[in-house]
């Protein structure tokens, strides 16, 4: 089969007629006509009433017309899509299927190598993004309880879980901001993926100039990013902004000096960043006083 993947989906509970690699192919591709399967993966699972059943990840080489519904909906991060089926399927306790449940899987789930051609850019596009903070207390929310996600785990989920593109190098910055260290990264790319999420991420930010990144897929269900107040657990985001000024990389040759001033350099921009920020909301509040008799407004009323 070909290698060349262009969707992935998880059958979440197998009929009994189909439990093999190319039973699941046949009801994939010609039961419920999605389209032409590159590879099929089988894995075992058990409900916390120990009840057995198997799943499938699915990576396709092309799908169907007909089936261009089925995948608009899992593409917009439905939990799960149910499909009737033509022919008598069965759990494997012998009882009747009315469904089939399919959810969405990461690319390349089934085992298929995964084709991610780079974006096709022009020379002058930005390569760069800026994350201005990381929260050091932010966790992901699996369902099944939380993990811990920190700096480290930048470069591995913007490859791996939002399959943005390939990570030339990341840039960490450690700053004081109202008396607390606020960790801020820098992420140069070599290439951005010909992906659909990807492509959304770049176009928002093209358009708006940030997006904000609150989790990412596992197994074909959303994942959000936390942090634990005093009522619980409360949503966090990455914000991602068009890096227009990337600190050039560093060659072999640097001598400590030099890579010294780089790091001052990237300080500069940050305070440059920071004052301008401070003057567009001194410019904002000044205006709003003319509004009303009430005096300038605060940031938080303007938001």
């Amino acid at each position: 089969m070909s290698s060349s993947v262009v969707a992935s989906i998880r059958v979440v509970s197998l009929p009994m007629e189909y439990q093999t690699p190319q039973g699941v192919v046949e009801l994939v591709q010609d039961v419920l006509n999605l389209g032409k399967v590159a590879s099929v993966r089988i894995v075992e699972n058990s409900t916390h009433t120990n009840v057995q059943y198997s799943s499938a990840f699915v990576d396709f080489e092309s799908t169907t017309t007909e089936s261009t519904n089925v995948f608009l909906q899992i593409n917009e991060g439905h939990q799960s899509v149910s499909l009737g089926c033509d022919v008598p399927i069965h759990w494997t306790n012998g009882k009747e299927m009315t469904h089939i449940a399919l959810r969405r899987a990461q690319i390349g789930s089934g085992g298929a190598i995964r084709h991610t051609p780079n974006v096709a850019l022009e020379i002058d596009s930005w390569m760069s993004i800026y994350i201005p903070i990381i929260p050091d207390n932010m966790l992901v929310s699996t369902g099944n309880g939380f993990t811990s996600f920190g700096p480290s785990d930048l470069q591995w989920c913007i490859e791996d879980k939002l399959r943005l593109g390939k990570v030339k190098r990341v840039d960490f910055v450690t700053r004081q901001q109202d008396n607390r260290e606020i960790q801020s990264a820098f992420v140069h790319f070599d290439s951005w993926y010909d992906l659909p999420y990807a492509a959304k991420v770049r176009d928002a930010m093209n358009a708006d100039g940030c997006y904000r990144q609150k989790g990412y897929l596992e197994n074909g269900a959303f994942v959000s990013f936390v942090a634990f107040g005093e009522d619980g657990p409360v949503p966090r985001f990455l914000t991602f902004k068009i890096n227009h000024k990337p600190i050039p990389d560093a060659k072999p040759e640097m001598n400590p000096a030099q890579i010294a001033a780089a790091n001052d350099a990237l300080l500069k921009i940050l305070a440059e960043r920071d004052a301008k920020i401070t003057e567009l909301e001194a410019i904002l509040m000044g205006q709003s006083a003319f509004v009303d008799d009430k005096g300038p407004m605060t940031i938080a009323e303007l938001a």
